[in-house]
């Protein structure tokens, strides 16, 4: 049987051992990464200090996400006014005097015409409130952003058509209340400033009749003072 030294074994040719395929493909993958790291540092840096530039601004509508939000706002609109009915009441007054000097009567009449005015006035006030709902979409960046967006956009929105009918429909219920006021303020008015001409009528017949006796006096003593001249 023969026998192999192991010197002969050492001391022959180097057996040369071949590199697993993986090992390529490693390679392969590493160079390409790096190339690709080399690009995106490249892409990145600014100049040649190697620096890196800020991300681009992100705005509201122009963004990825898109948000739809419902909206509900409540405004409360007053409306006020003031009416004034002016009227005018007149109350005629008549005092009779007689007197008699000697054998001479004489009878007098005074007559006076007492006009009162008055104003009413009367301050009206109609409030009225709405609720409006408008429904919003927008774009951003980010849902929370987007929603954020939305919401305020829709509030706004509501917001602006409730506070408009709000204020249509206080208008229109302060003129029906002017309407149904006026016509009552008038007649109350006028009830008002009858009273005050009969008053001041009452107080003037006496201040007349008074002057009506004096009157018909001096007359009654100048006929009798021409009648004992014949």
């Amino acid at each position: 049987m023969p026998r192999f030294s192991l010197t002969a074994v050492r001391l022959g040719p180097p057996v040369r051992r071949r590199r697993p395929p993986f090992a390529l493909v490693l390679v392969v993958i590493a160079a390409a990464l790096g190339g690709g790291l080399l690009l995106i540092g490249g892409g990145v840096g600014s100049g040649t200090g190697g620096g890196s530039a800020s991300p681009p601004p992100t705005f509201v509508g122009s963004g990825p996400t898109r948000v739809c939000v419902t909206g509900h706002a409540q405004f409360e609109a007053s409306r006020r006014a003031t009416v004034r009915i002016p009227v005018e009441a007149t109350a005629p007054v008549s005092a009779t005097a007689r007197a008699t000097v000697g054998r001479v009567t004489v009878t007098a009449t005074l007559t006076k015409r007492i006009v009162e005015h008055a104003t009413v006035t009367r301050r009206l006030v109609a409030r009225q409130a709405a609720i409006a709902t408008r429904r919003v979409c927008v774009r951003a960046a980010t849902a929370h952003a987007a929603h954020t967006a939305a919401l305020n956009k829709a509030y706004r929105s509501a917001l602006a058509v409730a506070r408009a009918a709000a204020g249509k429909q206080a208008a229109e219920s302060l003129a029906q209340i002017v309407a149904h006021v006026r016509p009552a303020t008038y007649a109350q008015a006028e009830r008002m400033v009858q009273v005050r001409a009969r008053s001041a009528a009452a107080a003037v017949h006496h201040a007349l009749a008074q002057e009506a006796l004096v009157k018909a006096t001096a007359k009654a003593a100048s006929r009798d003072r021409a009648s004992r001249r014949r």
